[in-house]
């Protein structure tokens, strides 16, 4: 995740492993690859927005 973006850092051992499941499915369970792929754009622009 880049800096600014809300997402936390996950710190303890169950943090780190929640966010590893959520990696997982977001990447193999979500819904298709043109659709998580707008999704990420549109994430990385409001972040971009933020930062300025």
């Amino acid at each position: 995740m880049p800096d600014g973006a809300g997402f936390p850092l996950p710190v303890t051992p169950e943090e780190r492993a929640a966010v590893a499941l959520y990696g997982a499915w977001l990447t193999a369970d979500g819904v298709d690859n043109a659709e998580k792929t707008r999704r990420l754009v549109a994430v990385k622009a409001w972040c971009d927005a933020r930062q300025k």
